[in-house]
């Protein structure tokens, strides 16, 4: 029940965010058939370097006044999540509401080396105020029931959606 109530807390609270990226691509596609009309509420930036992709997502993470929800397959130990999990833990302790979620295989076995380092490092977020759930299905390890979003949504103004969960390995 807790882990549902809290997919149900982000994903609301992910909801007017990726609204707006889903005004955005409407505003998209109707620049490309010749409408003039704007949306000003509306930029992107597309990562094509996962560090650079990071090291904004360090950057808007602390700028966060009032929440913070984050959802990857995994969030590997390493030195990306420390400096990722030093913002969470510096936001949580100041305030800000701090969620992350993560699937239960994916940071069991996207690195296996990682897995006994990934359950201190939820320990440590957790000791700071973050709230960290672990997606666990009803069958638990069942490899097609998993949480394969990478969602982190700041003060329900930005979104980082897209294709890298968090790891040193990612950056190779």
């Amino acid at each position: 029940r807790v882990e549902a109530c809290f997919i149900l807390a982000v994903f609301g609270s992910l909801f007017g965010v990726l609204w707006r990226a889903v005004l955005w691509l409407w505003q998209f596609e109707n620049a490309k058939m010749g409408s003039t009309k704007e949306i000003a509420m509306n930029q992107h930036t597309l990562f094509t370097k996962v560090q650079d992709y990071y090291t904004d997502l360090i950057a808007q993470l602390g700028t966060a006044q009032n929440e913070i929800s984050m959802t990857y397959l995994s969030f590997d130990s390493g030195e990306w999540a420390t400096r990722i999990s030093d913002v969470l833990c510096a936001k949580a302790q100041s305030g800000v509401k701090v969620r992350l979620m993560v699937d239960e295989v994916g940071q069991l076995l996207d690195e296996p080396r990682h897995a006994v380092q990934n359950v201190g490092l939820f320990r440590r977020l957790r000791s700071h105020g973050v709230q960290v759930n672990i997606f666990r299905p009803a069958a638990p390890l069942q490899m097609n029931n998993r949480l394969h979003c990478k969602i982190a949504a700041i003060d329900d103004h930005m979104v980082f959606l897209g294709g890298s969960n968090i790891g040193d390995y990612y950056t190779t």
